[in-house]
């Protein structure tokens, strides 16, 4: 029987804090870019984003995948019982997904001006929320396949990470 013990809860928002981080640090390098790419347009002397924005832009992403990261782990703790079965899996995928990926676009609608508007370029905030169900029905989609995955290398009891 699983348990809910104070031991997983803590080892689930660890797993999920690390996620962020790795989230992060797979972010960071188009941001690096972006950065550069500013820089070499305030070298000619056009600055397209100022530079508060920037900064902005590196403040919202890693929060946003921080608070994806804790929640997501906050439902892997609670989805561990129907964890017994294939369908538990898929699920526990599903909404891992939803939670990531929305969290960010959530983050991107919500903090449109000036965040948003740089990632979404040629966009309002109308449209940043109207992408927001077709995200989630592609991101569950995604979710669901690794869900099943992660099923598939417990059960042959290979390491799931």
């Amino acid at each position: 029987m699983i348990s809910y013990t104070r031991e997983r809860l803590v080892e689930d928002l660890v797993m999920g804090a690390l996620m962020a981080l790795g989230l992060t640090l797979v972010a960071a390098l188009p941001l690096a870019f972006l950065g550069l790419s500013n820089l070499l347009q305030a070298l000619r002397g056009r600055l397209e984003m100022p530079w508060p924005t920037y900064g902005e832009l590196w403040l919202v992403i890693p929060g946003s995948y921080l608070v994806a990261g804790l929640i997501g782990a906050g439902a892997v703790f609670l989805l561990r019982p129907v964890r017994r079965w294939v369908i538990g899996w898929v699920l526990t995928g599903m909404l891992v997904a939803i939670i990531a990926y929305d969290t960010i676009g959530l983050a991107l609608a919500v903090f449109y001006d000036p965040v948003g508007a740089v990632i979404l370029d040629h966009s309002s905030q109308a449209d940043a929320w109207a992408l927001i169900p077709f995200m989630t029905a592609c991101v569950a989609v995604l979710g669901a396949a690794t869900g099943a995955y992660c099923w598939w290398r417990a059960r042959s009891g290979n390491p799931i990470w």
